[in-house]
């Protein structure tokens, strides 16, 4: 669900920030109609709109802010150090330089060890509650499922993070003024790579 500044409001008291929703929000489904924010500092941001969003069993609530930002002035000129980004599966990225340093692989072997135990476990569980039952009738996920889906992506998440910041601090320390990266869009559609590196690939979330 979304709400515009018309209808929540960003609100400080002595506990700090939160975002307070009007009562109708509680007959949409709603548990409370104010999320406290803690120790965020929000005074100099205008709120443009708060999202509610539905993460497994839980809530997620982004709050999207309009923040004035004073762009430096900038002369613009032939970029000379580039680096090149290629992302894959069993090597997660390779990354070649123009600035003469050594071309640089991440490997994936960890997030493939961490999709390929998620995907052991689900399947187990899965097989658990669903023998003996036709695909309509039941429930298809338990809260044991929802949590080890929830670690797995939390972990995915933090190895993709990690391999970012690499990158990102290469790149600062090698001067790089411009990073390229292919257009990917649609590449997880009609993929052969045979069925188990299908699946790896598929669910590496390139674009966290």
């Amino acid at each position: 669900m979304i709400f515009t500044n018309q209808i929540c409001k960003l609100r400080k008291d002595k506990h700090g920030w939160y975002v307070k929703f009007p009562k109708a929000v509680l007959q949409a489904g709603c548990v409370r109609d104010r999320y406290d924010l803690g120790k965020m500092d929000l005074h100099e941001q205008k709120l443009k709109e708060v999202r509610l969003i539905p993460n497994g069993d839980t809530i997620k609530l982004e709050i999207v802010c309009e923040i004035e930002i004073k762009e430096p002035t900038i002369t613009i000129h032939e970029p000379t150090r580039v680096a090149g980004i290629d992302i894959g599966v069993d090597n997660l990225t390779a990354i070649a330089f123009t600035s003469g340093h050594r071309p640089v692989l991440i490997k994936g072997n960890e997030i493939k060890a961490v999709n390929q135990f998620y995907n052991k476990q689900i399947a187990y569980y899965r097989s658990l509650l669903r023998t003996g039952k036709k695909d309509s009738k039941g429930i298809h996920q338990t809260k044991r499922m929802k949590r080890i889906s929830k670690k797995r992506n939390r972990r995915v998440k933090d190895i993709l993070h990690k391999a970012s910041r690499k990158i990102i601090d290469l790149c600062v320390e090698e001067g790089i003024e411009v990073i390229v990266e292919g257009n990917n869009a649609g590449w997880k559609k009609r993929i052969h790579m045979g069925k188990k590196n299908n699946q790896t690939f598929v669910q590496i979330p390139f674009h966290t």
